[in-house]
């Protein structure tokens, strides 16, 4: 008689589990990234070139097609829109080698103590490695300057995340990979290449 309690009590737990899932109200999605908050550069070079040669390893642990503005996308706007060509002549080539995301499984709670346990159970590592070369237009094979900037970010996604979280999560950590980079060019990059 006991245990028939018991599985009423366990039954009436998840039906009301199961039915506060369905009432709750729908998460809002995560926007895109704008970039409009940061301040442009200004560079002394009259052509800015963007070469993109990173490519995800086929491992099934690249993730950034998951993601609504993936790293490799989101790097591409933000130099566009903080780097600005205003030199006489010359040309800076902007070399993406890295813009990955990879996933990886965390270990987690087992069992029916598990199954009321939000953990993390996933984390996500972002990297962004950029190259700057810069080079007359007489010479443009010849690299006259040298700079590099590099970003890294890490995020979990907990065991319950539903995709809007999950997306939310994927959205911040871009925001603080470009915050990173951002950074990098205010600093490395206009110190290197910026109008005096």
């Amino acid at each position: 008689m006991k245990h028939h309690w018991k599985k009423l009590v366990f039954t009436a737990t998840c039906a009301a589990f199961l039915s506060a899932c369905m009432d709750a109200p729908p998460q809002p999605e995560a926007p895109l990234m704008s970039f409009d908050q940061y301040k442009p550069i200004m560079l002394n070079v009259a052509k800015i070139e963007i070469i993109d040669k990173f490519k995800a390893d086929g491992d099934g642990k690249h993730v950034e097609l998951l993601m609504k503005q993936p790293p490799e996308t989101a790097v591409q706007e933000l130099i566009k829109k903080q780097l600005v060509a205003a030199g006489p002549s010359g040309i800076l080539r902007v070399i993406i080698d890295d813009a990955s995301v990879v996933g990886e499984k965390l270990p987690v709670t087992e069992g029916m103590k598990g199954m009321f346990t939000n953990e993390p159970a996933e984390r996500y590592s972002a990297r962004i490695a950029l190259r700057f070369e810069s080079a007359t237009d007489d010479a443009p094979d010849i690299t006259k300057a040298h700079a590099e900037v590099t970003a890294d970010r890490t995020k979990t996604v907990m065991k319950d995340a539903s995709p809007a979280e999950r997306d939310r999560v994927f959205y911040r950590l871009d925001e603080e990979l470009m915050d990173d980079v951002s950074h990098g060019l205010q600093t490395v990059v206009r110190s290197t290449f910026g109008l005096n």
